[in-house]
């Protein structure tokens, strides 16, 4: 009896893998079909929303329900990941379609950072309570203080306190990638309170300036708006950004270039 009942728990594991990796496909095309601009929130693609969630939930369900056991077999950490994984899903479905429905940018962008700030709030209470936890996004994102948008590091900051510690990264010249993984050259301008040629202006390659609480001639700038023609900083498009409002600290690199990507 035992052996039957290990067989039949493998036959379902298999048939359960097969459903789940199906269903991560149909997500995916699901994906590709929101991300076209030209696609429209009709019956067929709400049906098809409703249709992967209810699938979702079935197998948030499932893990519930088998939680025990599949935490003997792997580990706590792992199925919750699992989890919330499926949580994501759901979440992404549902974020995606309001935007399909209303083509909101501006809430589209507050419930893009709502929900990443959440996922970064769920590892620190969660997963790990006791560490010191690296979130590495745009600075749009981890922006402290953004007046236009709602940004994650708004949400976070209120949520974490002074234990929310956030670091601007710029660069004075070279090339980044696009969001296409593209590699772009950097312009130079030529304003003078422009955060590119104050960091071109740095003696050290690279170099991490701590906002400070008063007022010093070489640090100055951070406590005064400043114009950042390289970076993202609203849906408005503007360009002028207060340093020490956004962030405890910048790094500024003279020189930078785009990551090699592993895929």
């Amino acid at each position: 009896y035992p052996l039957r009942r290990q067989r039949q728990m493998c036959i379902r594991d298999r048939a359960d893998t097969a459903q789940y990796n199906q269903l991560e496909t149909e997500f995916g095309q699901m994906m590709r079909q929101f991300q076209r601009r030209k696609s429209k929130a009709d019956d067929a693609m709400l049906a098809q929303k409703e249709k992967l969630k209810k699938q979702y939930q079935d197998l948030t369900q499932l893990f519930t329900t088998q939680k025990q056991m599949l935490e003997h077999q792997w580990d706590k950490k792992q199925v919750a990941l699992v989890l919330k994984a499926f949580s994501n899903r759901m979440a992404y479905l549902d974020y995606f379609i309001r935007f399909k429905l209303n083509n909101n940018y501006g809430e589209r962008w507050a419930a893009r950072d709502s929900l990443m700030a959440d996922n970064a709030s769920w590892l620190i209470r969660e997963l790990y309570p006791d560490k010191k936890v690296i979130i590495s996004a745009h600075n749009f994102h981890i922006d402290k203080d953004n007046a236009k948008e709602l940004t994650m590091g708004e949400v976070l900051a209120a949520e974490l306190g002074d234990s929310y510690y956030a670091i601007g990264i710029f660069g004075g010249k070279g090339s980044y990638a696009n969001n296409g993984r593209q590699a772009e050259i950097m312009s130079i301008t030529k304003a003078k309170n422009d955060i590119q040629q104050l960091i071109l202006g740095f003696q050290q390659e690279i170099t991490l300036l701590p906002i400070p609480t008063k007022a010093a001639p070489s640090t100055a700038w951070l406590l005064e708006p400043v114009l950042v023609n390289h970076s993202f900083i609203n849906l408005a498009n503007e360009r002028q950004l207060r340093v020490d409002q956004a962030f405890d600290a910048i790094i500024g690199i003279r020189n930078i270039s785009p990551p090699k990507y592993m895929n």
